[in-house]
């Protein structure tokens, strides 16, 4: 006679087993999917820093390399069309000045020489006045402020993510035509021998909080003054 086999149900040490098996699957998922979003984060996060990067550096570089235009070179000289009273300007003829950690230019256009300002294109005859700093209200914003004639405009937002600037002057000091000494702006005493500005901009890092990874990371570049003699 064949003995009837009774049908039996997992047992609590077989489904406990079952249990844990699945949450060390779970885990493993899950430590993946964290791995693979901080990296996609991270990625995305490094391409926006070369974008924040590259248009900074545009911006502040195209503001010092026009820094000191005018267009009658052959009938005036700097000191007619920079004046002495044009703050933060205290030097005619000068065409940049600033401190430790804002920098201000200032250049002439007509309609037949326009240039970029903090604004736009301009087309009119104008003195412009463009103040580049970082904002202290804890938006981390390059802005310019721009005086035109005379009359200032509203504080312009140009670039996100930056959380300072600092600022050295190249001073022809030895008399040569070009930068030999690098100076915070308190030690400069001859605005007119600035040649060349060197820019570090301190930018928010995308991984801040990381293990190893510093708050931010700063960018440096050296602009020539194209427009002194």
């Amino acid at each position: 006679m064949n003995r009837i086999q009774r049908q039996r149900g997992i047992g609590l040490i077989e489904l406990m087993v079952a249990l844990v098996i699945s949450l060390f699957l779970m885990i493993g998922l899950g430590t993946v999917y964290y791995g693979m979003r901080q990296t996609s984060s991270a990625r995305s996060g490094l391409s926006q820093l070369q974008d924040q990067q590259r248009t900074a550096m545009t911006l502040l570089g195209n503001a010092v390399q026009q820094a000191g235009f005018f267009p009658t070179p052959l009938t005036n000289i700097s000191s007619d069309i920079f004046l002495a009273n044009q703050t933060p300007f205290t030097v005619a003829g000068t065409a940049i000045t600033g401190t430790s950690s804002t920098f201000s230019v200032r250049y002439r256009t007509d309609a037949a020489s326009p240039l970029a300002t903090c604004t736009g294109l301009s087309t009119t005859s104008s003195t412009y006045i463009d103040t580049y700093s970082i904002s202290t209200d804890g938006t981390n914003t390059l802005n310019c402020v721009e005086t035109k004639d005379g009359v200032t405009s509203t504080t312009q937002s140009m670039v996100s993510g930056i959380s300072s600037m600092t600022v050295l002057f190249g001073v022809d000091t030895n008399s040569d035509g070009s930068s030999y000494q690098y100076q915070a702006a308190a030690a400069v005493t001859t605005w007119d021998l600035v040649k060349s500005v060197k820019v570090t901009l301190y930018f928010v890092n995308p991984m801040k909080g990381q293990a190893g990874q510093a708050d931010t990371i700063p960018f440096t570049r050296t602009i020539g003054l194209m427009n002194t003699l």
